[in-house]
């Protein structure tokens, strides 16, 4: 009764009571706890479950590993029986926790069961963390226009006039956006990157500066029509573990062909990038598919991808039918097949999400986030 276990079974006196009466080693045991919340001003029943899994440990932590093994197997079918979406393991301090992760790996392969392995390390406790799929820190970036500068130039004079531990700010990373920008990717998100904001203006008057856009989006699908958009919310609160005060949003939800839905939701571009890698998003009884939503730009003088008009060097084709390619109408007057002006190719519009010049900038952006999957 140390470390983690001490503190969950302070949490969970039922834990200390039961063990007292008695566990018969390599038998699973549980008990149900109710608890009252208030939930968007509505009072609410949370059932919990407590698992207790009896094993004789040894110092080293190393032996009896199929009797864990036998005992994380009993807790996913106690767990499947009970109707249960998620389960947070708490091993205790005498178990090599190495070894529990490989076995959960391999236990809760393809199972629609959110899993959690809680860890200890020293005197100081981990936090609770989603497993396979490891939320990142929220961080937050500042844009410095370029202005006359050559990139290099712009980076140097930066980092000889700002002094980063005097504001306590960390940068994460550092890179030259497309239109030759620095961008400055802060730890810590909005407030921290705002302090960086502040402090570079003041410091370089000549050079403008802002905070990126921190939000992405989503594309949910296979919502079944009975779910409501709060409960999408919910589901994406409780999936990264995040506090509730983070922006997300439902903003909108369309049917399909198959009879259930597919929403779009804005939310900071940390936890899209969590909810895209893991690729499915647990909401009532079913899995959804979840994907970031890719935006590439488009240059409304060529129609071509990946710039606007304002850095266009190209042919100006803004007095040309999107729709066959064509001088003298607009696309919704035109009696001709479609032309795609951008790729050369017949069959679809010059702004069609059918074009194969849009597809490869959206299958390379994605690939530049690590969010493409074939």
């Amino acid at each position: 009764m140390k470390g983690l276990l001490k503190e969950i079974s302070g949490r969970h006196p039922e834990i200390s009571e039961i063990m007292k009466g008695g566990v018969t080693e390599g038998q699973l045991e549980y008990f149900e706890k109710t608890t009252k919340i208030n939930f968007r001003n509505k009072d609410e029943e949370k059932s919990q479950l407590v698992y207790i899994l009896p094993i004789d440990i040894d110092k080293n932590g190393v032996n009896n590993m199929k009797e864990v093994h036998k005992l994380v197997e009993d807790s996913k079918r106690t767990v499947q029986t009970h109707g249960r979406k998620k389960i947070t393991f708490i091993p205790d301090d005498g178990i090599n926790k190495s070894y529990v992760r490989k076995i959960l790996e391999y236990v809760f392969n393809k199972a629609d069961i959110e899993v959690k392995l809680m860890t200890a390390r020293g005197k100081d406790r981990e936090h609770s963390r989603p497993w396979p799929s490891k939320t990142q820190a929220q961080s937050q970036a500042v844009i410095v226009k370029k202005g006359g500068r050559q990139y290099a130039d712009l980076l140097k004079t930066v980092k000889q006039n700002i002094d980063l531990g005097k504001i306590g700010v960390k940068v994460r990373n550092i890179r030259e956006t497309a239109r030759g920008d620095l961008l400055l990717n802060v730890e810590g998100g909005g407030e921290k990157a705002d302090s960086l904001k502040k402090e570079i203006a003041a410091q370089l008057k000549d050079v403008g500066v802002s905070l990126a856009n921190n939000d992405a989006t989503v594309h949910i699908s296979d919502i079944d029509p009975t779910v409501t958009e709060e409960e999408i919310e919910e589901a994406i609160y409780e999936a990264t573990q995040v506090d509730r005060a983070a922006p997300v949003k439902v903003l909108n939800m369309r049917p399909t062909r198959d009879g259930n839905r597919i929403a779009t939701v804005r939310l900071p571009k940390h936890l899209a990038k969590v909810l895209s890698n893991r690729g499915k998003l647990m909401i009532g009884w079913v899995a959804c598919r979840v994907r970031e939503r890719i935006a590439v730009t488009r240059c409304y003088r060529c129609l071509e991808f990946g710039h606007t008009q304002n850095e266009c060097t190209g042919r100006d084709r803004s007095g040309e039918c999107l729709s066959c390619g064509k001088m003298g109408h607009k696309a919704k007057d035109c009696q001709t097949d479609p032309f795609c002006s951008s790729c050369q190719e017949a069959g679809h519009r010059s702004d069609s999400t059918r074009c194969p010049k849009y597809r490869r900038m959206v299958e390379d952006k994605a690939k530049r986030r690590g969010s493409f999957r074939k």
